[in-house]
């Protein structure tokens, strides 16, 4: 784990020592990348997701399965209570597209573990691998996973990581705040594009659907990895939130 996902870690671990138990789901696309170039497996993605065949799946679950091992035990060692659940279907999922291979899209959140998990004082630790009806695995996009969490269960926020630790304008100024009726235009101009369009499109379609009875003080944030205690904790917060006005 690198010195930013150290920091992670330990900040999760402080939360659970102050009885703050958030539960956390990750991605791993460069370890991902890393283990299909290390197999010789053709790395292909049409727009900006992974095309998924069966060899390059076995590279997604091993290398997510590291991952997962990896910051359960980090945020373990720190003093924080994680437990990983890859062990569990958890996120239920349909085909994506049939030209991606095995990559799916959100349906339904298995609840009970999560729960089981939050009550007894435990963050539950997701990797973002799915599973539809028939028990087969399918690779899912990291930010979506998240989001279904939010769809299916519910929370007050939804804290999301990444390594440039906001959202940047053309000029390259970080955004302190964006207008969810903004983020449409911030993509069809090019201004936020890859896996940061991804995260804010996310958002945007939470703030939009109107079946979710989503908290009035429901709060979406874009921060880097060593600024979580800093966003939870402090007036000025960090990073870029997405608002509903």
């Amino acid at each position: 784990m690198n010195e930013q996902g150290t920091e992670l870690a330990k900040s999760i671990a402080v939360l659970n020592q102050l009885e703050v138990y958030p539960i956390i789901t990750h991605g791993g696309r460069p370890q991902i990348d890393s283990l299909m170039q290390e197999r010789g497996v053709t790395i292909k993605r049409i727009g900006d997701q992974r095309v998924t065949d069966e060899l390059a799946l076995k590279c997604v679950v091993e290398a997510l399965s590291t991952v997962n091992i990896n910051l359960v035990h980090n945020i373990n060692c720190y003093g924080g209570n994680a437990i990983s659940l890859a062990d569990h279907e958890i996120i239920y999922v349909t085909q994506l597209k049939p030209e991606l291979g095995f990559v799916g899209e959100p349906k339904g959140v298995n609840q009970n573990p999560l729960i089981h998990l939050l009550k007894i004082g435990y963050s539950p630790v997701l990797w973002c691998i799915g599973y539809d009806s028939n028990h087969q695995a399918y690779n899912v996009n990291g930010d979506r996973v998240a989001t279904a969490v939010i769809r299916y269960i519910g929370a007050q926020k939804l804290i999301s990581v990444t390594g440039t630790g906001g959202v940047f304008d053309g000029s390259g100024t970080l955004k302190s705040a964006i207008k969810y009726s903004e983020i449409g235009a911030l993509i069809e101009t090019g201004t936020v594009s890859g896996g940061m369009a991804e995260k804010i499109n996310q958002a945007r379609l939470l703030f939009e659907d109107k079946s979710l009875a989503l908290p009035r003080n429901f709060k979406v944030q874009i921060i880097g990895p060593n600024q979580l205690l800093q966003e939870l904790f402090t007036d000025k917060g960090a990073g870029t939130e997405i608002i509903r006005s």
